[in-house]
């Protein structure tokens, strides 16, 4: 007698159930089988438990050895913002709750995440940013992982729940976080945006480097800006304006171990039907990367920029001696120093570095500088850094002395060696993981027109 193959026996028997576990998805159970599609299930179940807990996020990490999050801190699907989500004017709080939201989309993998607004009275676009940010580059590496998992979904939805306050709602709908918001027509109204662009240095071949694409695209997109209060820029001012948009990315991706930057922008503007009405318009550019603030990366180089680092100390140690010199730290103060002409944390590298930060500043405000006290408009650029929060405004902005290189003290005196206004830099106990540069600029035709003429220039 023949001896069974065991081989083919075993072969044979994984092909029932297959044919078993097929008839059973298209509903054609029979009697005796369904607790083998059950096992299977459950098996598979397990699996995929187990590739889930393994799953490891490079932004996740980085927020874990930074400090920033709890490793493995568990929180419910729900987080209720305060009453001011703001990084500008309620930063701790803000960052709170951004943290209660990374903490939550990896504690309910595959579950819904509500984000729930109805008590947040007031908002700014930075932090909306921000979140919106880490919602859509958590989802996409969550996307990932599921193509992974064989019967466990690891896609999160998320829901948000509206305010009951107009202004934040608006906000909402600018920064892309709910689709339509039923808004009424008053004060500013979204009109445009940029959208969000993601770009990375991994993209080596020419083809594929975004950066010149993306920074085209900014300048386009506040060049439209500009025409809607009837002005353009020459093509040299365009140009130039490339230049400082293409040296901001290159700091950001300098700046973040994982080579990656965003950015966004979008127009609000006053509704008029006059087309006569001397309108206002109120623009928004922000610029973020994860990774290592202004003063991390000149530590990381001050052996190699010994000269620049050697200028800073210079600096920090005849203010230090104040008695309010405790008000800010040796951070805060670099992150100051940094941003003047000529200095960068690699200038030993190219005598060019060093003059984009300030020439961008000054940039937005020869052109975006528009005030109205009584409707609350207020241009500033704001970065947040590290353990810094510094502010550019009307009042503390960029001078030159006389020779065109400009500087900014954030003090009355414009002078570097006094220390700046408490209101313009600050001291964060939380430090922010990467830096955010942010602009709200307010663009008027008559100012515009005004400051064209007072300079004698008609090429803006």
């Amino acid at each position: 007698m023949k001896k069974p193959n065991k081989q083919r026996e075993i072969l044979l028997h994984r092909k029932r159930e297959r044919k078993i576990l097929k008839r059973i998805r298209l509903n054609k159970t029979f009697q005796g089988y369904s607790s083998v599609f059950n096992r299977e299930q459950t098996f598979r179940e397990a699996i995929d438990r187990k590739i889930i807990k393994r799953f490891s996020s490079p932004l996740l990490d980085f927020f874990v050895d930074k400090n920033f999050i709890q490793k493995d801190k568990k929180h419910g699907a729900t987080i209720k913002f305060k009453s001011d989500f703001s990084l500008c004017s309620n930063y701790e709080n803000a960052i709170e709750s951004i943290r209660d939201f990374i903490n939550a989309i990896f504690s309910n993998i595959g579950d819904e995440i509500i984000l729930d607004f109805s008590n947040c009275k007031t908002a700014d676009q930075p932090a909306l940013f921000v979140l919106q940010i880490l919602r859509m580059d958590f989802q996409e590496e969550l996307n990932s992982l599921n193509s992974r998992l064989r019967v466990i979904s690891s896609q999160s939805s998320i829901k948000i729940i509206h305010s009951k306050v107009q202004e934040v709602n608006k906000l909402l709908f600018v920064t892309g976080l709910i689709p339509q918001a039923e808004l009424k027509i008053e004060g500013l109204m979204p009109l445009t945006t940029l959208g969000y662009y993601k770009g990375s240095t991994s993209q080596k071949h020419y083809s594929e480097n975004r950066k010149g694409a993306i920074g085209t695209n900014i300048t386009n997109y506040i060049n439209h800006c500009l025409s809607v209060h009837g002005y353009l820029f020459t093509p040299t001012g365009k140009n130039q304006l490339e230049g400082l948009v293409s040296e901001v990315l290159n700091n950001a991706e300098d700046h973040s171990p994982f080579n990656t930057y965003y950015v966004t922008a979008n127009l609000l503007g006053e509704m008029n039907v006059d087309p006569n009405a001397n309108v206002v318009g109120e623009m928004n550019l922000a610029f973020l990367n994860f990774g290592f603030s202004f003063f991390e990366g000149f530590e990381e180089t001050k052996t190699q920029n010994i000269a620049m680092y050697e200028q800073m100390e210079i600096l920090y140690n005849q203010v230090n001696n104040s008695i309010f010199s405790t008000t800010f730290s040796k951070e805060n103060l670099f992150t100051l120093y940094a941003l003047q002409d000529g200095i960068s944390r690699l200038k030993y590298e190219g005598g060019s570095r060093g003059n984009g930060s300030m020439k961008f500043i000054n940039s937005f405000f020869s052109f975006g500088d528009y005030e109205d006290e009584l409707k609350h408009y207020h241009p500033n650029l704001t970065i947040h850094t590290g353990g810094t929060q510094l502010v550019c405004d009307n009042k503390y902005k960029p001078f030159h002395d006389g020779n065109n290189v400009y500087f900014i003290s954030l003090n009355s005196e414009n002078d570097l060696s006094v220390l700046p206004e408490k209101s313009n830099l600050k001291q964060l106990k939380s430090a922010f993981p990467g830096t955010l540069l942010t602009t709200r600029i307010y663009l008027n035709k008559e100012h515009l027109r005004k400051k064209i003429s007072n300079n004698g220039n008609t090429d803006n």
